[in-house]
């Protein structure tokens, strides 16, 4: 069964000149045109999927998206049990659990933060209107898209299923302090952090299996699609010369620096704050 995963393409252009990019300009155009259709198509079906809890649309009135985050977040735990909080809501200083996202199936590679299938009809609730609230609608759409990829393929294969998802929580999600939002399984990673008063959703890795449409439950999905026929397009565009020269020679994701279950905050050649360049003739 083939699968699509979704990826940054500074690699392939990186090598390119101006005019070899501007020879591929026509099908990448056409990729991205296709791609806005689709996005306009997906982000109108998620923006009618409403918070579904009285705590939630009392979270989504709030001025500030880290408020609403924190709020949501906050009434997620207030479900919880005293065992369960043990498990979901974890230090911000925690950087080994942090580190504990990925792409592979859970039987191989476990979450930190409490599964889905642990967790009462109305915790289950107040996670989906969390995660509503995070992100776009578009965002919610893949999401939505991702979790149902995963009840399809548990269909045909144990180990597999929206259920098997995972929560995590560290840190004391308020208006104004450091929290993260860590949600994720099979070809799921969210990393939502707010740091500082800024958001950062990162690391992220999304991917789905199949790569082509499916059909579940009477609905049809296609997460990531159009964004992976934007990719294959923007190579196909490429001819052999510019092929060569977007090609990192002896390179391997294995020379993926910021790789999962990693210790960010130590080590070195990880960097720092202070390895950023500063004042106006800054390059980044």
């Amino acid at each position: 069964m083939r699968r699509i995963a979704l990826t940054t393409l500074l690699s392939l252009m990186g090598g390119c000149s101006a005019t070899q990019a501007a020879d591929s300009k026509d099908a990448a155009t056409t990729a991205a045109t296709t791609t806005a259709e689709s996005t306009a198509t997906s982000t109108a079906k998620a923006a009618t999927t409403p918070v579904t809890t009285d705590a939630a649309t009392a979270c989504n009135l709030l001025g500030t998206q880290q408020s609403r985050v924190a709020c949501a977040a906050n009434a997620v735990l207030a479900t919880l049990t005293s065992t369960q909080l043990a498990t979901a809501n974890l230090k911000i200083s925690d950087y080994t659990n942090r580190s504990k996202w990925n792409n592979l199936p859970v039987q191989m590679k476990p979450r930190a933060g409490i599964r889905l299938d642990a967790l009462s009809t109305e915790s289950k609730a107040a996670v989906a209107d969390l995660m509503t609230i995070a992100l776009s609608a578009e965002g919610h759409s893949v999401m939505n898209g991702i979790l149902k990829s995963d009840d399809y393929l548990s269909t045909m294969q144990g180990g597999y299923g929206s259920s098997l998802y995972s929560l995590a929580i560290f840190g004391t999600p308020s208006e104004t302090g450091d929290f993260e939002v860590m949600f994720g399984g099979h070809h799921m990673a969210y990393n939502l952090n707010f740091v500082g008063g800024e958001f950062y959703p990162v690391p992220q890795h999304l991917g789905a299996e199949p790569k082509e449409a499916f059909t579940f439950e009477g609905e049809t999905y296609s997460p990531l699609t159009d964004l992976g026929d934007s990719t294959f397009a923007v190579y196909a565009a490429l001819d052999a010369t510019q092929r060569t020269a977007a090609y990192l020679s002896g390179q391997t994701f294995s020379d993926v620096v910021v790789n999962p279950d990693l210790d960010y905050g130590k080590g070195a050649g990880r960097g720092s704050k202070a390895a950023y360049p500063t004042g106006a003739n800054r390059r980044g």
